[in-house]
């Protein structure tokens, strides 16, 4: 399907990069794992690493750097400099996503995104996914010291 839809955008001259994001459900296709090895076999396919969804499906394990750091690094060979990641307080049940919450409502954090943002070694670019411009800028807020992470967020 990916050769099909890559084949219709190059004749209509409008071939990009095409992201695969991580899927906020554990028996749905989109696992880190997934969206990694596909990227590895598809050389314009790019991995989106969303926290939220990571976060949702591992049980809310992601509460400190290492499980950010992990993820960073199972993705790192197909990354490019400034990939997107998306990030967003969640609400889950048996480790699947329910919805995006207002940053605080939730246990997902940014500090930790942010130390591991900050070892990473290279540029990122974080699109908060948030309901609100305030739960976006509370984001903002948190991951402006780590290095490299661009400023460009955008909520959606």
């Amino acid at each position: 399907q990916l050769g099909t839809l890559r084949e219709r955008l190059e004749s209509k001259e409008r071939a990009v990069p095409f992201g695969i994001e991580v899927m906020g459900r554990v028996r749905d296709l989109g696992s880190v794992d997934d969206v990694v090895e596909i990227a590895r076999r598809i050389e314009w396919v790019r991995p989106v690493l969303d926290f939220a969804h990571m976060h949702a499906t591992s049980d809310g394990a992601f509460l400190e750097p290492a499980p950010f750091s992990e993820a960073l690094a199972r993705a790192d060979g197909v990354l490019e400099a400034g990939a997107p990641f998306h990030f967003s307080d969640i609400a889950f049940a048996n480790r699947n996503e329910t919805k995006h919450l207002p940053y605080g409502d939730g246990t997902l954090r940014a500090e930790p995104l942010r130390d591991a943002l900050a070892a990473f070694e290279r540029p990122a670019t974080v699109i908060s996914e948030s309901p609100d411009e305030e739960s976006s800028q509370a984001i903002r807020s948190v991951l402006a010291g780590a290095a490299g992470t661009s400023s460009a967020m955008r909520a959606s």
